[in-house]
């Protein structure tokens, strides 16, 4: 029973030493760029604050869809929010091969209060990337994260 439980346990070790190589290993298909949460209205997108960076594709295939998630927090580097602070947005638009897009996220369904200084953005990184063949790329642990260290 002993042999029995130390093999499974090997296995399992082996496994999962396999998957998170596999994920380490592969190419990063994507860039972000100038992370930011910015405070203010804006006519046509936003009324309160949005977040906003640069998406560039360093995949070859085109670009239909991604999701991306980040955290906010206070200037003290504490979650602003009563509930969790992760934020999750599917970004809907073609991005061609080797392009860079501006992507700008309203944060308003988010705030209960405009707060007096912008939020700052961590943990940042595409969970999914659809591309216009029908292929997907995944990074469901964030293994491309950009962190922001608070001091």
């Amino acid at each position: 029973m002993t042999k029995r439980t130390l093999l499974g346990g090997l296995a399992l070790a082996a496994l999962s030493m396999t998957g998170c190589s596999t994920v380490c290993g592969e190419f990063c298909p994507y860039l972000i760029e100038g992370a930011a949460f910015e405070l203010g209205g804006n006519e046509r997108d936003y009324d309160y604050a949005c977040a906003k960076f640069s998406f560039h594709n360093g995949s070859d295939k085109d670009v239909s869809s991604f999701t991306v998630s980040f955290m906010l927090y206070d200037s003290e580097g504490n979650n602003p929010f009563v509930g969790s602070n992760n934020v999750v947005e599917r970004v809907d638009g073609n991005v061609p091969s080797g392009a860079s897009t501006a992507v700008l996220i309203p944060m308003d369904d988010y705030l209960t209060i405009v707060p007096d200084e912008p939020y700052k953005i961590d943990f940042m990184y595409v969970r999914k990337i659809e591309y216009a063949d029908g292929s997907e790329w995944t990074d469901p642990f964030g293994m491309y994260s950009a962190r922001e260290v608070f001091e």
